[in-house]
């Protein structure tokens, strides 16, 4: 005989399709202050076994946002959302994590230490996340005390079609105005295009687009992809396969966040349930970037994110960080076992950032409150590069033709001839440089 019992049924949305790993967070956060909320009214007026089991529902809900919170292979964006539900979680229904309060409390801390490392805050306040809660559901990678000046943070009752409308705007004004580092042009340029076009191919892409009719941009791109695609032979493919380009999961690992005035890395920790993160002192004392030992290659990215990881001469490239994509500044560093920067380099092959692009970045830095008062900052002098270029020039006299044929047996006398031309500044040469290069910029326009 069928039971005449209502069966209680609460929608699974706080799951993606995968079910082990957690929503958006505009579906997240949301899905969990409401879940919350109906739990609190129903351990108010609950009176029968009907909201005993919407009880239990909602309690099954919540259980498995804490759960998600230790899958392995979220990025930062996706478990500062899920952090922010947790701490939710523990200050109403603490018992949903743990009868132990103790351990609770060790979590709760745990956690909390990480938004203030990756928010770059002394202390998260009850608004703050109200707040944040609010931005992510418009931005899901917003961090506070992250984005460069001319990009403007997401708004309280902005759409996400809205902010994304003006973040483009924002974004185009500064590439415009030169406050971006694109790769140079010709054959960096082409590592980057010729990397999408393998990719297209590969995937398949072309044998969907060739059966439809494509706009303009689109009949571009084919037209660019297919014309690379025909050029590339055996040798090149290889070396292109070579050349990492990573994606947001791979770039996540090699990501450092400013705490406390130094570089911090965040390690994650998925088996220890009470305190699964680990923040610790970024070093680059294990690392090496153009034959440095103890240097980095060292990315900001156009929303202010940072990361750092040995340069590896056609294998990892300072493009390798965003595929290939533009950067506020492209670099070296240099950072000691404490966490302390030590030197910052504007040697980048592929970006080559001038003096502004530098001044951009410590600017930025030094806003954030990273201690910079023991750091030199070295600049590349091309009259210095050309007498040593010259120099070797005179010493092989078929250096300059091996040069221009991309010989690969150059590339490491280039490197020495670059690190020997790096003028080393002072924070207070560094302005007094930005000065000097700003008045005969005004001069030049005048």
């Amino acid at each position: 005989m069928q039971s005449d019992r209502p069966v209680i049924q609460d929608n699974d949305r706080i799951s993606s399709s995968d079910s082990t790993a957690p929503a958006a967070a505009e579906v997240l956060i949301p899905e969990c202050e409401r879940l919350l909320t109906k739990l609190r009214g129903l351990r108010v007026s609950h009176s029968d076994e009907v909201d005993e089991q919407k009880i239990l529902a909602c309690e099954t809900q919540l259980k498995k946002v804490i759960e998600q919170f230790y899958h392995p292979d979220l990025i930062i964006s996706q478990r500062v959302a899920l952090a922010l539900c947790v701490l939710d979680i523990l200050e109403e229904q603490p018992e949903l994590y743990s009868s132990d309060t103790s351990q609770v409390a060790l979590f709760k801390k745990n956690v909390t230490g990480f938004l203030q490392t990756v928010c770059n805050v002394n202390e998260i306040l009850p608004g703050m996340r109200a707040q944040l809660k609010k931005l992510l559901q418009i931005d899901p990678y917003y961090l506070p005390n992250h984005l460069p000046p001319f990009l403007a943070p997401p708004c309280e009752g902005q759409s996400r079609k809205e902010y994304l409308h003006k973040r483009i705007q924002d974004f185009l004004v500064a590439r415009q105005n030169g406050l971006v580092l694109t790769l140079v042009e010709g054959q960096l340029w082409s590592e980057a295009i010729s990397k999408e076009a393998l990719t297209f191919f590969r995937s398949g892409k072309q044998e969907s687009w060739s059966t439809r009719k494509l706009s303009d941009v689109e009949q571009s791109l084919f037209d660019t992809y297919e014309y690379l695609h025909n050029e590339l032979n055996e040798e090149s493919t290889r070396e292109l396969d070579e050349v990492q380009y990573l994606d947001v999961r791979a770039r996540d690992a090699l990501r450092i966040f400013i705490a406390n005035g130094r570089l911090n890395r965040v390690v994650f920790h998925p088996d220890n349930r009470s305190q699964p993160f680990e923040i610790q002192a970024a070093s680059t004392q294990e690392l090496i970037s153009h034959d440095k030992k103890g240097m980095a290659c060292f990315v900001m990215n156009c929303r202010g994110e940072m990361y750092i990881s040995s340069h590896v001469e056609n294998k990892f490239h300072h493009s390798s960080f965003m595929s290939g994509g533009d950067l506020i500044f492209s670099g070296e560093i240099r950072i000691n076992g404490n966490g302390q920067v030590e030197e910052i380099t504007a040697y980048s092959g592929h970006y080559q950032p001038d003096i502004k692009a530098m001044y951009r970045c410590y600017a930025m830095l030094k806003h954030r409150g990273l201690d910079l008062s023991h750091c030199i900052f070295s600049l590349l002098d091309n009259k210095a590069m050309a007498r040593e270029f010259q120099k070797r020039c005179m010493l092989d006299r078929g250096f300059e033709a091996k040069v221009k044929a991309n010989d690969p047996s150059v590339g490491p006398i280039l490197t020495s001839i670059t690190n020997k031309s790096m003028k080393r500044l002072t924070e207070s040469d560094l302005l007094a440089a930005m000065k000097v290069s700003s008045k005969v910029q005004r001069s030049q326009m005048s």
